[in-house]
């Protein structure tokens, strides 16, 4: 009898907990549904420089400080547009596809209290020698930004007509595999044997061309500012000489602390889309099991945590009191040694690889060497060091070897293996054991109170 009343305790309790489940979810459900409330506000888009290339945001009323590295270009859009706080990512969001209208005025920059500059918008591009997803870009101004966004439109055009060249040798090539495939049917059908087909030449499938090497925007009017370090305040007056209500910020303008430091992005074969970052020799890299790892060596650049990582979104939030080491520039062409008590036990080359996704309903992926003749359209995926690390052979270490051979200082890492034990034992523990433990003494409490 008492280990039915337990039972029917237990299945109470779980009702209960079901029913509050439900009720959170329909209540979480109803509060996403719900329009947001949108306010009308004068903005700051942003296109900042990084350290490699450029950042988007924008900067809300809420946020009284732009944040941008010294004697860099950056790009400020002042614009009317409609804000609305965000629930998933605690921030507010900007509705430029709704409401998106330029601001027009003169940019003041003032320094202790005295105008310093008027900036007028000026013609801008952003130019990336390898191609649209490159990591790194630069800014173009003025007429430069038209010559070269010229030439990027003659690319486009020959590009256009390669292309359509190609895709009517691809029709032919399709005309003849039929012509091809309807002689080899002809012989079958005669009796003849393969042997006695003759020579029957095979089409040659058409190369599609390769794609363009470098991207440019097509070119666009803003303010572009460029201060040494320090700090600033901005402020747009409007054509009729009035301040356009909101556009008051503060800037600080600042630089690195430290440069040349080598970093790793490491990229796990089982996890392509989250990789890992190394910044100091002193971190070790711990691994799970067997493991093929891809590693990119940088060189990092030291900044303020609290400036950059307001300089990546002004709602961002930081430490001025912590400092954050940033991946500027890939080191290319060298060697990564993989290293085993002391000695080096493998040289592992820099080779390019290709992120290939697994055809059909599934969704995955597999990492192979990239082919110019297998992949003709696309380019690399990533360039890199290979490390297949096995753990039942003990700890390793990895080190970076430049071109000309010698040891890159700071590139040393430490590989080493943990074993995360078995998710049984775990379940047992803290589940299982304490229910066996717990059944007893409640059984015994609810019959010393009978």
């Amino acid at each position: 009898m008492v280990l039915e009343e337990y039972a029917i305790w237990i299945l109470s309790q779980m009702r209960r907990v079901f029913i509050s489940l439900i009720l959170i979810v329909i209540t979480i459900g109803s509060g996403w549904a719900q329009a947001p409330v949108m306010e009308e506000q004068m903005v700051y888009g942003l296109r900042l420089f990084n350290g490699k290339g450029y950042a988007t945001s924008f900067c809300p009323r809420s946020e009284d400080t732009i944040y941008i590295i010294a004697s860099s270009e950056n790009v400020l859009l002042p614009k009317m547009t409609l804000v609305y706080y965000w629930p998933i990512t605690r921030k507010l969001q900007a509705g430029f596809k709704t409401l998106n209208e330029k601001v027009e005025g003169t940019l003041e920059i003032i320094q202790d209290g005295k105008v310093i500059r008027n900036l007028k918008r000026r013609a801008y591009t952003f130019y990336s020698a390898k191609g649209w997803y490159a990591e790194t870009s630069e800014i173009i101004l003025n007429e430069k930004a038209k010559e070269k966004y010229g030439e990027y439109k003659q690319a486009m055009d020959r590009q256009y007509k390669l292309t359509k060249e190609y895709y009517d040798r691809q029709r032919d090539y399709r005309k003849q595999m039929e012509v091809f495939f309807a002689k080899i049917k002809e012989r079958q059908k005669s009796g003849m044997m393969p042997e006695q087909y003759g020579r029957i030449p095979v089409p040659k499938e058409p190369v599609p061309p390769a794609p363009s090497k470098f991207y440019v925007q097509e070119p666009r009017e803003e303010y572009i500012v460029n201060l040494p370090v320090g700090r600033y305040e901005i402020r747009l007056r409007a054509p009729d000489g009035t301040i356009v209500e909101g556009s008051e910020k503060k800037i600080v303008s600042f630089t690195y602390r430290r440069s040349g430091k080598i970093g790793y992005e490491i990229i796990p074969a089982k996890r392509w889309t989250m990789p890992e970052t190394s910044s100091d020799p002193a971190e070790i890299i711990y691994l799970e099991g067997k493991n093929t790892l891809y590693f990119r060596p940088y060189i990092q650049t030291e900044y303020n945590h609290l400036y950059y990582s307001k300089l990546l979104d002004p709602q961002n939030e930081g430490h001025s009191e912590l400092w954050r080491w940033v991946n500027i520039e890939q080191i290319e062409k060298g060697a990564l040694h993989l290293i085993k008590n002391g000695k080096v036990v493998s040289r592992i080359q820099e080779k390019p690889y290709y992120v290939q996704h697994v055809p059909g309903a599934e969704l995955g992926y597999t990492i192979v060497g990239y082919d110019k003749e297998k992949f003709p359209v696309s380019g690399p995926s990533l360039v890199g060091y290979k490390v297949e690390f096995e753990p039942g052979k003990g700890g390793h270490q990895i080190q970076l070897v430049d071109a000309s051979g010698k040891v890159a200082p700071g590139s040393l890492r430490e590989l080493r293996a943990i074993d995360v034990g078995k998710p049984w034992e775990l379940y047992i523990t803290s589940v299982v054991l304490p229910f066996i433990v717990g059944a007893p003494i409640f059984l015994w409490r609810r019959r010393k109170l009978k």
